[in-house]
């Protein structure tokens, strides 16, 4: 137990600062403290930061998807984790992906088919293996990934909201 307290509240001292602030993180918190220029080595920054997000985004999430069925909205609420965790690494959005399903799914419009089709791209396809590193790496650098989750939630909720004015 003690190790593994030391070894969560080292920072970038156990992982190193280019894993916990480089582009191999692409959440939101890590975004923000790259933005800020705040050490790795602040456990308590990404204690701070990443619990803000995680509030300031959740009640966002949980006005904009009411209207939503429990599945999507559940999918929603995984996303968010995702997101806003201090080591958010690419294998953690794989979480993101019922989201991305739940917005093609529900995407009538080519506005709301384009956002999700994006969103899921940012994720899935915006990797140094498919478009190489250095057209990459500034993109990973901003969170691209967390953007992308964005996206798909924003198309998920506005073609909802169609859907119920149609009705």
């Amino acid at each position: 137990y003690r190790s593994w307290m030391a070894a969560a509240a080292s920072g970038g001292a156990e992982l190193g600062a280019e894993t916990v602030r480089g582009p191999g993180n692409h959440g939101f918190t890590a975004g923000l403290l790259r933005l800020l220029g705040v050490s790795s080595l602040s456990f308590w920054a990404d204690c701070v930061a990443s619990l803000s997000l995680a509030l300031v985004l959740g009640l966002a999430w949980n006005k904009a998807s009411r209207a939503l069925p429990f599945a999507e909205q559940w999918s929603g609420w995984i996303a968010l984790g995702v997101i806003t965790h201090p080591l958010a690494w690419h294998h953690s959005y794989v979480l993101a992906y019922p989201l991305c399903a739940f917005a093609l799914s529900r995407a009538r419009e080519r506005a709301h088919v384009a956002l999700a089709l994006a969103g899921t791209a940012c994720i899935g396809l915006v990797i140094p293996q498919t478009l190489g590193s250095d057209f990459v790496r500034p993109l990973e650098l901003a969170s691209m990934k967390s953007w992308g989750v964005c996206l798909n939630a924003l198309a998920l909720v506005l073609a909802r909201r169609r859907e119920s004015r149609e009705a």
